[in-house]
């Protein structure tokens, strides 16, 4: 049975044991970022829809779905509601998991109004916030240790460079590691050659390879990271209920 065939599988499974509908299911992580290692797991996520009973109650239900986790796959879902609630926070692992390159099924009708609604109620300023808070973290923990892992300064880039594109284009940042690479790290430059070797140690190293600090790109994090400290002020979040409550009707709507 082939990678894709197994997921496929789960999927179904999953549907007839929980009685869902499964509308998108896509690969988040590296695999879908662009650089993963040869033993990469497969971070399969979806989003699904109960019957429409389901969200007629006054109780609190569990709004996500998990599989034990192996050293294969990793596979796990939210609930359609608990998506538009995240979309209106402006959650970037959501937009991701909406634009991923890698898509294992998708219910296209289905998956419209949540995705014809993302760019409509997106807040820049809260996902700045959340690749800039991401960035940051990952460059503490690269600078508190002798060495690093490999994935651990891509993943500080690659969300470095999502804050640059916010800032630049006032819209949700691309998934694919390379389209920011090509625009923001150019050809013949120091850094570019530092981090496409970087990229190249990655794709035969194992997921948990370290390797001695490389300055250069931790002094072109850090002063990056500096730059962005504060630029884009304080911000309120206003909810545009209204316009997500229409959304998630029009998906219930197109799957019961």
């Amino acid at each position: 049975m082939s990678i894709n065939e197994r997921i496929q599988a789960e999927l179904d499974r999953l549907e007839r044991e929980k009685d869902i509908r499964i509308l998108l299911a896509i690969e988040s992580g590296s695999r879908a970022w662009g650089f993963p290692s040869p033993d990469s797991d497969y971070d399969v996520r979806f989003l699904y829809v109960h019957t429409t009973d389901w969200y007629l109650s006054v109780r609190e239900r569990r709004d996500v779905v998990e599989m034990p986790i192996d050293d294969v796959l990793d596979i796990s879902g939210w609930d359609i509601r608990k998506a538009f609630r995240l979309l209106l926070k402006s959650n970037g692992t959501l937009y991701e998991w909406l634009s991923s390159p890698l898509i294992y099924r998708v219910n296209d009708k289905a998956a419209a109004p949540i995705k014809t609604l993302a760019p409509k109620v997106l807040c820049v300023e809260a996902m700045f916030y959340h690749y800039y808070a991401m960035s940051k973290g990952k460059m503490h923990e690269i600078s508190n240790a002798d060495n690093a892992k490999l994935k651990t300064y891509l993943y500080a880039l690659r969300t470095l460079l999502c804050c640059r594109w916010l800032l630049d284009d006032k819209e949700a940042p691309p998934m694919e590691f390379d389209t920011l690479k090509e625009r923001y790290l150019p050809l013949g430059s120091e850094i570019r050659a530092l981090v496409d070797k970087l990229l190249a140690e990655k794709a035969v190293s194992v997921e948990a390879e370290k390797r001695d600090r490389i300055l250069m790109l931790d002094k072109y994090l850090q002063v990056e990271l500096g730059r962005f400290e504060g630029v884009m002020g304080k911000y309120d979040l206003e909810p545009n209920y209204e316009l997500a409550d229409t959304a998630f009707r029009e998906t219930l709507g197109l799957l019961n």
